[in-house]
């Protein structure tokens, strides 16, 4: 396992807040009315990532996802490295290992408000005020968070969440389609209790 992750997607509803201006944001960043992922924006999300395996290290994966509507089944059509896997009904709340009960979700907030602590903790040590953390500060803090999680803490959330590895070279069906959980994109994961699918990128 490489330790890999993808880049944070952040979405908010300002598209370009004034504090972006001048600043390179360490995450991809989008906006709408909601705040929420879309099925636009998850489309093309899916079809960057698609174009960057076409490179030299051409990669194929599977992406496990639950079923909702900002997941559209259609949106991996056009690309030829990413195909979508769907959780069955009643499955998601066991088999995300993003999600806040099994522990990825949780590790991030917990760098994040680390952070945030030692920033005020330095202003009292220094008698000097806290200068207030827009936007563009939060975003940087929260990809300091991701790279703070280790590939062993995702492991260990994969593990809480019944997906273990397998193997490192699955082949399906003559096609050579390596295998990703989690942003982890060299490994094959397969649910331990009985369920059909081998191959997995689980996102939340």
């Amino acid at each position: 396992m490489t330790g890999e992750k993808r880049e944070l997607l952040v979405i908010r509803k300002s598209k370009k807040p004034r504090c972006f201006r001048g600043v390179s944001l360490p995450v991809r960043y989008d906006a709408n009315r909601s705040a929420w992922m879309t099925a636009s924006i998850f489309k093309l999300w899916l079809l960057e990532w698609d174009m960057e395996m076409d490179g030299s290290a051409k990669r194929n994966i599977r992406l496990l996802i639950d079923n909702c509507t900002a997941h559209p089944s259609e949106a991996a059509k056009g690309g030829t490295n990413i195909r979508l896997e769907f959780l069955t009904a009643n499955t998601t709340s066991v088999l995300q290992p993003l999600g806040y009960n099994a522990g990825i979700i949780k590790a991030v907030k917990a760098h994040y408000h680390h952070s945030i602590s030692q920033r005020v903790l330095s202003s009292m040590e220094e008698e000097t005020r806290a200068t207030p953390v827009d936007v563009a500060k939060k975003v940087t803090l929260l990809q300091g968070a991701w790279g703070d999680v280790t590939t062993s803490s995702v492991q260990n959330c994969l593990e809480k969440a019944a997906l273990t590895v397998v193997d490192d070279n699955y082949n399906n069906s003559g096609s050579n389609w390596s295998n990703s959980s989690s942003g982890f994109c060299n490994n094959t994961y397969g649910y331990s209790h009985h369920h059909p699918m081998k191959v997995l990128c689980v996102l939340p």
